[in-house]
């Protein structure tokens, strides 16, 4: 006896539906408007603050301001107070501090030789535990002895030794004249590591166990947010016939993601 079996091939799609990993713009600065940094958002740095640098920083317009869509932070030689430059740097200190997520930041670097520009965090902890155990996330660094290059540099407390300033290289990059445009610098940090992007290409990463396994960990805690334009320093002497120079700002951004809908597979007949 033979039996006669037919098999019918149904046609069918394959659907993904929904993103667990959205990103969702939580705070941002997009400089829209004129005069004095959003003081709901920023405070003044003032005077020598670090690294033995020889520009001072000042609340004036003169150094720090809003014109034209942008934030400018401009360095001048000039005297005032105890100090022959002026430059600017503001910070997110009191006003928010960030914990993970995409952090990103359009930016026009100065040109010459004795610039130092940080687009950084450092921990929100620091006045209770100090530097550098409360971490630095050197999200970009950029010094104009160095014109073409971009530095990344992550500073912590050694996890064998807490008195000891322990970095990590993450690398350098060319970005030609970062001072003639507008690039895009960001980063995105999780609990276990920082992915560094140039104009939205990830060009490192950084695991973040590498500063200490645990809680304790100074990127697993929050963190203030600066935009720094500083003179001399690690910047080396400054060329004083390129001043006045500016940094400028496009826009901050900052992204958390959110909890959405699991991605599920539907099979659908056609």
């Amino acid at each position: 006896m033979k039996i006669l079996i037919t098999i019918i091939f149904l046609p069918f799609l394959l659907i993904n539906v929904g993103n667990a990993n959205e990103l969702t713009l939580v705070w941002s600065d997009e400089f829209n408007y004129e005069g004095t940094p959003d003081s709901s958002k920023w405070v003044y740095e003032e005077g020598f603050v670090r690294n033995d640098e020889i520009g001072y920083f000042t609340t004036r317009l003169k150094n720090v301001r809003v014109e034209g869509g942008v934030l400018v932070i401009e360095a001048h030689k000039e005297t005032y107070s105890n100090a022959n430059y002026t430059t600017g740097s503001i910070k997110t200190y009191g006003k928010r501090n960030f914990k993970y997520g995409r952090f990103e930041v359009r930016a026009k670097m100065p040109y010459g030789v004795g610039s130092h520009v940080g687009i950084w965090f450092d921990g929100a902890n620091i006045r209770e535990v100090g530097w550098p155990a409360c971490g630095e996330i050197g999200m970009t660094e950029y010094v104009g002895r160095l014109p073409h290059t971009i530095h990344l540099y992550n500073h912590y407390a050694d996890p064998a030794d807490a008195t000891k300033n322990a970095y990590t290289n993450v690398g350098k990059f060319t970005v030609m004249n970062p001072y003639n445009n507008f690039h895009i610098y960001a980063i995105e940090w999780d609990e276990k590591q920082i992915k560094y992007f140039i104009d939205n290409a990830q060009v490192a990463t950084f695991n973040v166990d590498i500063a200490g396994t645990g809680s304790n960990n100074p990127y697993r805690k929050k963190q203030v947010f600066h935009l720094t334009y500083a003179l001399g320093g690690w910047g080396w002497d400054v060329d004083d016939s390129v001043l006045p120079e500016k940094l400028e700002i496009d826009y901050v951004r900052m992204y958390e993601a959110t909890t959405a809908i699991a991605p599920v597979n539907l099979l659908l007949l056609k």
